[in-house]
């Protein structure tokens, strides 16, 4: 399989958007919420597409003595049939990302 990435979170962006028969698609959520992604739902993106690999991830930094965190979720997609689908906006307390359309 091969991978295209798509950022998703403010001032996200997509690599590409539209994807072969037989790829699969890698989805990176990004936060600086330090609850992570444990309350993301996922069911809407499980309507089309099937999670092959979900990974997290943790990033810190210091910048003029103030701690910053940034927080990942990557999910591996691989779509249940050939067509036009949106990922919906994922929301995370207040703040959501902008859907995201895969033909």
């Amino acid at each position: 399989f091969n991978y295209t990435k798509i950022v998703v979170g403010i001032g996200g962006e997509a690599d590409r958007q539209s994807l072969p028969l037989n790829e699969t698609l890698r989805l990176e959520l990004r936060s600086n919420d330090s609850n992570g992604f444990d309350s993301i739902n996922t069911q809407a993106i499980s309507e089309h597409f099937t999670i092959v690999n979900r990974s997290s991830q943790s990033e810190y930094s210091m910048v003029n003595g103030r701690t910053e965190s940034v927080q990942k979720l990557v999910l591996t997609l691989a779509p249940k049939a050939v067509g036009t689908f949106t990922i919906p906006p994922i929301t995370q307390r207040k703040r959501s990302s902008a859907p995201i359309t895969i033909t």
